[in-house]
């Protein structure tokens, strides 16, 4: 799977829990709870993903991309920024719901600008061969984020 195809389907992924998520009701407590949890761990790493592998790589290659990487990066910021506030509240709490609203906005608007703004020009900018190592890169990093001492055994 290339670079290119991990991170969409990470968009897709990250689509469908937040659609569960604004359409699961309140009386579904411990529901939300779980989708929240997931939500806010696949978008934090999907997120560390893109900072640690594909902005560098991008800048490295078309340093003329630069503007949309900084955007980018400040798009997660103002992210992470409400997935701090959900990590700290309850599901069935007042500003729940709008938050909730807030953030899959922001991310739906991110991951089309990105597809057009970073995706495509790395597309362009990497060979077939260098795509499917950035994304065998991804996979790995995802590997190493989510379970650090069981890719230490892995060496």
């Amino acid at each position: 799977m290339d670079a290119l195809d991990v991170l969409r389907r990470d968009h897709r992924a990250i689509d469908r829990l937040l659609r569960t998520l604004e359409a699961t009701g309140q009386k579904e407590a411990r529901k939300r709870k779980q989708l929240k949890k997931d939500l806010i761990e696949l978008l934090s790493v999907h997120q560390d993903l893109e900072e640690q592998a594909v902005y560098p790589t991008l800048e490295q290659e078309l340093p003329t991309t630069k503007p949309a990487v900084l955007k980018a990066r400040e798009q997660h910021q103002v992210q992470k920024r409400l997935m701090q506030d959900l990590q700290g509240m309850q599901p069935q709490e007042e500003p729940f719901d709008p938050k909730v609203a807030v953030l899959a906005d922001l991310v739906r608007a991110h991951f089309d600008e990105e597809d057009r703004a970073v995706l495509r020009p790395l597309a362009r900018a990497l060979t077939p061969d260098e795509l499917g190592e950035l994304g065998r890169r991804l996979e790995e990093g995802r590997r190493a984020i989510r379970s650090p001492k069981e890719y230490l055994k892995a060496d």
